[in-house]
């Protein structure tokens, strides 16, 4: 029987250990393979997602840059408006060339040709117009002749030397400098021309003109006092081969494009010119744009770059990801017992400080959020009023809800405040230090300047000069200004002064701190919940987030120390202990 027992150890021990798996380790290791082969397929559905993603995102930048560019430039010509209508809707060549210098064109509007007027001049005003701006240009001119009956001549652009040729052109000889001229006029909106040829553009490449219309008196309601108020445009022109190079750089991106208005095409990167042009493109996206009173189509299919830099990627990604499942399966199938073991024993210690903690972190989750969202609803209410107010011309209930919002802006600034110092509390902030006192004391005082200046509370420090402490002087700037604050907010009205004195001094290596006022004092049955969240001292007044004594607390118990107090209706002093 030994021998027969003997043998079959022998045989059991010279058995690979591949094959001395029970059933379940089968299991476990055929699913190891199925959980592969479907990561492998996961992951393959999911870079496509991807790519194709990433293309999109591509899209909608092109789009919304060349929208944000043409905002940008229309920001520009707003301000050039302005400039006008501060003086008296009256500007010289002189005064546009100092404001066109001021908006710094290359750096601030890169791809604009420059930014000009154009003048609104009828037959009967014509020579009195010419007259006026030969006394400084003698040899202005509007060109070229047409048979209108209307002069819209450009008659100041800046910077002038490379526009040279446009000044006194006249926008009604091309029909559509001329139709877009007379829809910015009639609507009172920004309006962009169709295709042009600038003529200072030596390339004769397709461009465009953006105008905005300026009046007499602002901009009128209705059409007729448009027509009648209407002065002229400020415009820029563009050539749009450098409105793309200044908004979408070809370095910057891995997608061509094609713009075009109606059949006219503006630019064209879809073509064998281009050196990242791809002939099958892995995704191409057509989409109509409205901009300024005109339709774009915009074209964009991906380049080789695109193609490249996901196609040299995505093997190595999927094998990389099968591996990690792989290598995880495998740790796991080896150490299984002792994880959950492990695991075990964590989550009972886990679960301990959870349920310590738990009831603490919910108060804290609801107050936060309640405090926050309740001011945010009541200034959405007032900026609505305040909207109304404005549409009635109602300024007196205007500036009485501004300062409702101001207050409670306040209030979420400091609730968010509090907040940050309580993150602050739960972090290590740094070591103990040597502290001068009398810097701290200046600190904090210039801090809670003006909420004693408000409460006209009388702050008074009862300690020497020059006391040297060492501690953490993040905690112990907290806790004074917190202690201090809470002494001022909590006064007592019926106190002909109010005050607060706070002594400091060092007893045997302990830095002892007291801060006594002569304020409303916390009620008995409060006492017990002084340093607990969101508790405030007199249930009479609600200043404050009720996060003060609490950070105090947390601080103090960070550096090791205590605090006691004591409290009656003639005031509260807190006793402070930290160790040094």
């Amino acid at each position: 029987m030994v021998n027969k027992i003997k043998k079959k150890n022998s045989i059991n021990s010279n058995t690979p250990k591949w094959l001395d798996l029970h059933w379940y380790h089968w299991a476990i290791v055929f699913l190891s393979v199925i959980l592969t082969l479907f990561a492998w397929r996961f992951t393959k559905e999911e870079n496509e997602k991807r790519i194709q993603l990433k293309f999109e995102s591509e899209a909608l930048t092109i789009t919304s840059l060349i929208k944000e560019r043409l905002k940008l430039y229309e920001s520009g010509l707003r301000g050039g408006v302005a400039a006008i209508r501060l003086n008296n809707d009256l500007v010289s060549n002189l005064e546009w060339k100092e404001f066109a210098q001021s908006l710094d064109i290359d750096n601030k509007y890169p791809g604009i040709s420059g930014i000009g007027v154009i003048y609104n001049v009828s037959p009967n005003n014509l020579e009195s117009f010419l007259r006026k701006q030969r006394k400084s240009r003698p040899d202005f001119a509007i060109h070229p002749k047409h048979n209108k009956e209307v002069f819209w001549p450009i008659t100041y652009i800046e910077p002038s030397e490379p526009n040279f040729k446009a000044i006194g052109l006249d926008m009604a000889f091309e029909e559509n400098r001329f139709l877009a001229a007379k829809k910015a006029s009639r609507t009172g909106r920004p309006q962009i021309t169709g295709p042009i040829v600038l003529v200072q553009d030596s390339e004769k490449t397709p461009g465009f003109l953006f105008y905005m219309p300026f009046y007499k008196k602002g901009l009128s309601s209705t059409r007729k006092l448009r027509e009648k108020n209407f002065i002229g445009l400020v415009y820029a022109p563009f050539v749009f081969k450098n409105l793309m190079e200044g908004t979408l750089k070809n370095s910057n991106r891995k997608v061509n494009v094609k713009i075009s208005d109606n059949d006219f095409v503006l630019i064209d990167e879809l073509t064998d010119a281009e050196v990242d042009y791809d002939y099958d493109p892995m995704f191409s996206k057509t989409m109509n744009v409205e901009l300024y009173g005109r339709a774009w189509n915009i074209k964009i299919d991906t380049s080789k770059s695109f193609r490249d830099s996901f196609e040299n990627n995505q093997s190595v990604f999927i094998l990389i990801f099968g591996l990690i499942i792989d290598s995880i399966l495998f740790f796991l199938f080896i150490t299984l017992s002792n994880s959950n073991r492990n695991a075990v024993a964590y989550a009972n210690k886990v679960t301990k400080a959870l349920k310590e903690s738990n009831e603490e972190l919910e108060q804290f989750s609801y107050r936060t959020s309640h405090d926050l969202v309740a001011p945010l609803k009541s200034i959405s209410s007032l900026v609505f009023f305040i909207k109304e107010d404005l549409d009635d011309n109602n300024l007196k209930e205007v500036k009485a809800n501004i300062s409702k919002v101001g207050r409670l802006a306040e209030k979420l600034t400091a609730l968010v405040g509090d907040i940050l110092n309580l993150t602050k509390a739960d972090n290590n902030s740094g070591p103990k230090e040597a502290i001068n006192v009398d810097e701290i004391k200046e600190d904090i005082l210039e801090k809670l300047d003006l909420l004693i200046v408000e409460s006209k509370v009388k702050v008074s420090f009862e300690d020497k000069t020059n006391l040297r402490a060492y501690t953490n002087k993040v905690r112990l700037v907290q806790i004074l200004e917190n202690l201090i604050s809470n002494g001022i907010k909590y006064h007592s009205p019926n106190q002909s002064e109010s005050h607060v004195k706070v002594t400091l001094l060092v007893e045997r290596k302990t830095l002892v701190i007291k801060v006594a006022d002569n304020g409303l004092g916390i009620p008995k049955a409060y006492q017990h919940e002084v340093f607990q969240m969101f508790k405030r001292f007199n249930p009479k007044v609600a200043y404050g987030s009720g996060l003060g004594l609490y950070l105090v607390k947390k601080h103090i118990d960070w550096l090791e120390g205590q605090i006691h107090f004591s409290s009656s209706e003639e005031g509260t002093e807190f006793e402070v202990f930290i160790p040094m």
